[in-house]
């Protein structure tokens, strides 16, 4: 029995060090992150573009000026703390991609993959292409920056008219499409009848062996950005 005694005894004089020591590495912790996090809020203001800081549920944690600058604007809106992006199918595709990066293991950090590009249709009517990102020293932070208007690599364009066999007209209509105007507008900015803007999509179309004006759309975003 005194041996036992002994024993209980030998631990719980031992049980407060180890928690003292838990709780310092805790803290320890806790201060690095505020640190980092308080060097990423500086750091921001730096970046020629919009860029916030948001929580796993994509509350507002902060952001650089030209992110203020872009909040309720036709891009996106703050409400309670959170964004919107103007429709409840972008806030949708924005959660579903948050909750994927939530799902990436540490490793992956290395090999920059914890961020995802994602297109969407503004208020205005055009596109606008975003990219959430992981924090790797905080994994509950994303960060959300919003690039500059859509620009159309040349070399992608040739390659992709060539692969289709894409008219001069067809692939003229199709880069209209990626920045965001639709059929009636496509028929404004060139000067011809929606009845000749539907006529080159419907050849669009069956080209590129797509199904619609949605499929051709997500099609050539991937292809030509």
């Amino acid at each position: 029995m005194s041996i036992s005694t002994a024993f209980y005894v030998k631990n719980d004089t031992r049980a407060p060090i180890c928690q003292q020591q838990q709780q310092q590495q805790q803290q320890q912790q806790q201060q690095q992150q505020q640190q980092q996090q308080q060097l990423s809020f500086e750091v921001l203001d730096y970046f020629p573009q919009a860029l916030f800081l948001l929580s796993s549920n994509l509350e507002l944690i902060n952001a650089n000026k030209l992110g203020h600058k872009a909040l309720n604007s036709h891009l996106l809106r703050l409400r309670d703390n959170k964004l919107h992006f103007n429709s409840t199918q972008n806030d949708a595709l924005v959660t579903a991609v948050a909750q994927r990066l939530s799902l990436c293991g540490e490793e992956n950090f290395r090999d920059n993959v914890c961020s995802e590009r994602i297109i969407l249709r503004n208020g205005d009517g055009r596109c606008r292409s975003f990219t959430l990102s992981r924090e790797s020293f905080n994994t509950k932070i994303f960060i959300l920056s919003i690039q500059n208007d859509l620009l159309i690599n040349d070399g992608r364009t040739r390659a992709l008219a060539h692969a289709f066999s894409l008219s001069q007209a067809e692939l003229r209509i199709l880069k209209m499409m990626v920045k965001g105007l639709k059929p009636k507008e496509i028929a404004f900015e060139v000067g011809v009848s929606l009845n000749t803007v539907r006529s080159h999509l419907r050849t669009l179309y069956a080209k590129m062996q797509v199904s619609g004006y949605d499929e051709a759309l997500s099609y050539a975003i991937k292809l030509l950005l």
